[in-house]
């Protein structure tokens, strides 16, 4: 089976990266941006290859996946520059160094949530994922795994639970400066 998995793989690595980057680069516009958005795709699908049913045209799924993975990173890039527009206007514009600073603080503290997020177990970190960064309703995640609704609102809750014993996880958002 593994076999199987590592030939078809490289089937769809081979047919579909060059569409898939055009896809990407379209959305994002920079080739390095699309470049490592596709990497991570393709990763990630292979991480998980066993949940995919090969005997199907996976390619459109391929496309929803960098098509979603683009948003992403859009609004990642987006919340970032909002957040650094907003220190410059709350802050004097003569002090840049002080900025500098604000968003190297503020990449440690999104660094640090990051690696709260990855202690989850996978399950729940990926409906975690989904459901709260993604912004996804439960009904979409459950679709998107298959399980049911209710077991993403148990897998969010148990996420928010077991980020909370982090005290320090809540302490970024209390007192961000």
């Amino acid at each position: 089976m593994e076999l199987e998995n590592k030939v078809v793989f490289e089937g769809l690595f081979n047919n579909y990266y060059d569409r898939l980057y055009i896809h990407a680069l379209g959305i994002v516009k920079e080739k390095e941006d699309a470049q490592d958005i596709i990497q991570d795709v393709f990763c990630s699908f292979w991480e998980n290859i066993g949940r995919y049913d090969l005997s199907i045209n996976i390619l459109p799924l391929l496309y929803k996946i960098v098509h979603t993975r683009c948003i992403d990173f859009i609004r990642h890039l987006n919340a970032e520059q909002n957040y650094i527009s907003s220190r410059l206007v709350a802050s004097d514009m003569e002090n840049c160094e002080y900025l500098e600073y604000d968003f190297v603080d503020y990449q440690d503290r999104m660094n640090r949530v990051n690696d709260e997020i990855k202690k989850l177990p996978p399950q729940t970190r990926r409906v975690f994922v989904e459901a709260v960064l993604h912004e996804k309703s439960y009904q979409e995640v459950a679709e998107l795994l298959h399980i049911q609704p209710s077991t993403v609102k148990t897998h969010v809750s148990r996420a928010y639970k077991a980020l909370r014993k982090n005290i320090q996880f809540f302490l970024l958002f209390l007192y961000p400066f």
